[in-house]
């Protein structure tokens, strides 16, 4: 399994789908955004995601939304300027995303025993 820290994200580029989609469901902190994000109608900002998930490196974080994003599990949601020169950026998953979370509940009922 991709632990914490590690920089391959290693999703779908030039594998099979199926490949694919176990690199995806095998990385740790893709797993972890998954259960944040699952069951949230509305977008979560970067900086609540990364306070939700403790540990995880703002660069860590950053290259692993966006290869959800690239892979169409997760919008990124560019929101109106609030006066401070700088937008309001949420993400949420998308459909496909959401099919992640009862596997990802699932391995974290696992993990705990």
């Amino acid at each position: 399994m991709t632990g914490p820290g590690d920089g391959d994200n290693g999703a779908g580029h030039g594998g099979s789908g199926g490949a694919a989609a176990f690199k995806l469901v095998a990385d740790f902190w893709v797993l972890r955004i998954v259960e944040e994000l699952g069951g949230t109608d509305s977008g979560v900002r970067f900086s609540s995601l990364q306070r939700a998930l403790g540990e995880v490196s703002p660069a860590t974080l950053s290259g692993r939304l966006r290869m959800m994003e690239t892979e169409g599990l997760l919008e990124r949601d560019t929101g109106a300027h609030h006066g401070r020169g700088s937008a309001s950026v949420s993400y949420r998953l998308t459909d496909r995303g959401d099919q992640l979370v009862p596997i990802a509940r699932a391995i974290r009922t696992f993990a705990a025993g």
